[in-house]
């Protein structure tokens, strides 16, 4: 098993020496997504809110009939819904800790 990781450790600093550019988008990406992962985690009864508006959004898409311009109402309350969710997420970004 040290043989393995010995071996797996020389083949990433050889590789990181020949293709620097390449070693520098890795650890780039790896910062974003920990970031992106951090943000979704401090606010999780807005992201799960979030997606249950998104499924509503797609099950009204998917009804069959008008139900006398209540479909169509309630389309435009759940866009409404989620466009409020993302002025919360901008506030949020903008003002942390608030």
């Amino acid at each position: 098993m040290k043989k393995v990781f010995a071996l797996m450790l020389i083949a990433a600093v050889a590789f990181a020496i020949a293709a620097p550019s390449f070693a520098a988008k890795v650890v780039v990406t790896k910062t974003v997504v920990t970031k992106t992962v951090t943000m979704v985690s401090a606010r999780p009864h807005m992201n799960a809110a979030m997606a249950k508006l998104v499924d509503a959004q797609k099950q009204l898409d998917l009804a069959a009939t008008d139900y006398g311009g209540h479909r169509v109402k309630a389309m435009a309350a759940v866009k409404t819904a989620m466009d409020e969710i993302n002025q919360a997420f901008a506030y949020a970004n903008a003002n942390p800790g608030k």
